[in-house]
């Protein structure tokens, strides 16, 4: 009776395990040998991996690679069981693992390594960033993948060279690939400017890579100014102009920098006018003012850089408002106001009427000279009848015109 039971538990566990899908080892099974001991190719070589010949009823290959799974069956070759790799995985660089199978039994694994070709038929290159400042302290890098003829990155200690034309100097680097690429950092030059760099292998070259080195922070510069007189006519132009703006290496700042110009009157009065570069110049029009005045003028890159102090004096140009009063019709006529050379002020020259009642301004009304002159209409002024003071203002002088009766 034991020796039944003993019996019927031997029969029973392999037909467990084949219900359960667990396998005995396979060396158990068939023992296949190997013809091929070649382990090591070169990418493109053509790959067979063969066994004596033995009958299976199912056979097949399973092969792991960077491209996943594929699964073989073997050629038409009844000496021996022979598997070709096919193309895609022959021309891929790396590890291939394989595993011989007779439907769900594994009979024998391996691994086969393929190496990629040492001539480099094609080179990637890449640069970043594109915009560095000059100066020595700021970088770029290039970095570069040699290509073998199927785009495979090439072995390690293969050689490039670098070529890089920066000002009108070249220079020449060897680089060494490493785990598949081959890079250098670029420090910037002292001058600005773009440099332009290459790659090339053996049987190829990369495209033109090319670097842009900005001009650095601004330094402190210098302003003067030009302008046709010094009269305050209300009416010329005063230039403040910058020397051309640099950086610690003499390299022009970009076009476009802003710079702003403030003002300070002999008033106290603060004014700011803007303008940006062209070829490292800054140039800010001032509109002479319309009384004598001085302005204390200093100009600024935010926060960078600023330049000297320059004093802009300016003379009185009119020295008398002639003031002309028409009781019938309660016009005031102001002019001919003269200026400097004793022509007419310019048109647009602004002359202020000012109307008071017990010293107390009731109203202000502003116009502009045309040849020489302005007008006021004080019947088409909304204001009660009365005695008031009129007061005329233009150029810093001051006529009165006290007791009109409107």
């Amino acid at each position: 009776m034991k020796q039944l039971s003993i019996k019927i538990f031997v029969l029973v566990i392999p037909l467990i395990l084949g219900l359960f899908g667990i396998h005995q080892n396979p060396s158990n099974i068939l023992n296949v040998d190997l013809i091929s001991d070649q382990t090591v190719y070169h990418v493109g070589d053509a790959i067979r991996i063969e066994f004596k010949a033995v009958e299976l009823e199912s056979p097949s290959l399973i092969c792991r690679s960077s491209y996943g799974t594929t699964v073989l069956l073997p050629s038409e070759k009844k000496e021996s069981l022979e598997f070709i790799l096919p193309d895609f995985l022959v021309k891929k660089a790396g590890t291939i693992s394989w595993q011989l199978k007779d439907g769900q039994s594994s009979l024998k694994s391996g691994k086969l390594t393929i190496i990629a070709d040492q001539e480099i038929n094609s080179i990637e290159v890449y640069a970043g960033p594109p915009d560095i400042v000059a100066g020595g302290e700021d970088d770029a890098m290039i970095v570069t993948i040699p290509l073998d003829l199927y785009n495979n990155p090439v072995p390690d200690t293969s050689i490039v060279t670098l070529y890089g034309q920066i000002g009108n100097d070249t220079e020449i680097d060897t680089l060494r690939v490493s785990n598949g690429i081959a890079f250098k950092r670029i420090f910037s030059p002292e001058l600005a400017g773009r440099s332009i760099y290459s790659v090339e292998g053996t049987n190829a070259s990369s495209k033109e890579i090319i670097l842009n080195i900005n001009p650095g922070l601004p330094t402190d510069f210098t302003i003067d100014f030009n302008r046709p007189h010094n009269y305050a006519d209300g009416n010329q132009i005063t230039r403040v102009q910058t020397s051309i703006i640099t950086d610690a290496f003499q390299n022009i700042i970009a076009d476009g920098t802003l710079v702003e110009f403030r003002i300070l009157t002999k008033s106290g009065n603060k004014m700011i006018s803007q303008a940006t570069t062209i070829d490292g110049i800054a140039i800010a029009p001032l509109l002479h003012p319309e009384s004598n005045d001085s302005y204390l003028v200093e100009a600024v890159i935010p926060g960078l850089a600023k330049s000297n102090t320059v004093q802009l004096e300016y003379e009185q140009a009119v020295f008398d408002i002639p003031v002309t009063f028409h009781e019938n019709t309660k016009e005031i006529v102001a002019g001919p106001i003269l200026s400097f050379l004793g022509q007419w002020i310019p048109d647009g020259f602004r002359v202020k009427l000012k109307i008071y009642q017990n010293d107390t301004l009731i109203k202000t009304i502003s116009e502009q000279t045309i040849n020489g002159r302005t007008k006021f209409m004080l019947n088409d002024l909304d204001i009660p009848e009365g005695k008031y003071t009129i007061k005329i203002e233009a150029g810093g002088l001051i006529k009165e015109l006290k007791t009109i009766n409107l």
